[in-house]
């Protein structure tokens, strides 16, 4: 990743969103994680680790980092003027919806 002349180095890469914050949490470096992965994750770690977890988090510059735009592509249903989804890329279009109304409700 380059953005503005920076360069990160990354060591290792973990997978699973649990991991990523555990390690962060123990101070072995930096997680990169969606607001809602943060959300879910109050909801599943001990009181003491949320609430170390609250204390650690910092929100990237937009400045520096630009959020990522999603674009959807697909025919429209001509009769409901909606877009033509088959049931689980739908319940993805909701969820992004969902994602993006709370990111810039905190804006």
């Amino acid at each position: 990743m380059r953005h503005n002349q920076r360069a990160l180095r990354i060591a290792i890469v973990v997978g699973g969103w649990q991991n990523i914050l555990r390690f962060a949490l123990a101070g072995l470096g930096v997680g990169l994680v969606t607001d809602e992965t943060v959300a879910n994750a109050r909801t599943l770690l001990s009181s003491r680790e949320a609430a170390r977890l609250n204390e650690s988090i910092r929100q990237l510059d937009t400045d520096e980092f630009p959020p990522d735009a999603v674009r959807r592509i697909c025919r429209p249903n001509y009769d409901q003027n909606t877009p033509d989804l088959r049931p689980l890329a739908s319940r993805l279009r909701e969820m992004i919806g969902r994602s993006i109304t709370k990111s810039v409700t905190r804006l």
